[in-house]
């Protein structure tokens, strides 16, 4: 259901957008589809067609936790001199990255072009959120935008 009221952001919490990087970075990853979770009603119930979904956000958590799990195994199987199963292991934390990182990046813009509806419908603006910054700093400055 959309909302309506005077403030462009109803539900939407803000928070510091470096914030927003510091945990992003110190969790590998895993806190920008978090962030995302935990806004998912309220990107919902802003103004447009557009929904996102719990599916993409949780697989870019599960590839994340699967990059650290697997880069300490690489860790360990180093030390314990087991070079090739470690290659194996490197190439597959590789994969889980892109992959996250993949499904990370369409998230965003579905925010992003959520975020533009509802500007263009609340505002009566034009205003765009960029896509480039958008893919370059990805929920940072989604968060840098609510605020």
């Amino acid at each position: 259901m959309p909302q309506t009221s005077n403030e462009p952001w109803p539900e939407l919490e803000k928070k510091n957008a470096l914030l927003v990087y510091i945990l992003t970075f110190l969790t590998g990853g895993i806190y920008a589809p978090v962030w995302i979770l935990k806004r998912k009603r309220a990107i919902n119930n802003l103004e447009s067609d557009q929904k996102i979904n719990s599916v993409t956000a949780v697989l870019s958590i599960v590839l994340f936790s699967l990059n650290l799990l697997m880069s300490f195994g690489v860790g360990v199987l180093e030390g314990l001199d087991k070079m090739s199963m470690a290659k194996d292991l490197e190439m597959f934390t590789k994969i889980a990255t892109i992959l996250g990182s993949i499904s990370l990046w369409l998230l965003c813009f579905e925010i992003r072009n959520i975020f533009n509806d509802h500007i263009t419908h609340h505002l009566q603006n034009e205003v765009k959120i960029s896509g480039v910054s958008t893919f370059l700093f990805h929920v940072g400055y989604l968060q840098y935008k609510i605020n």
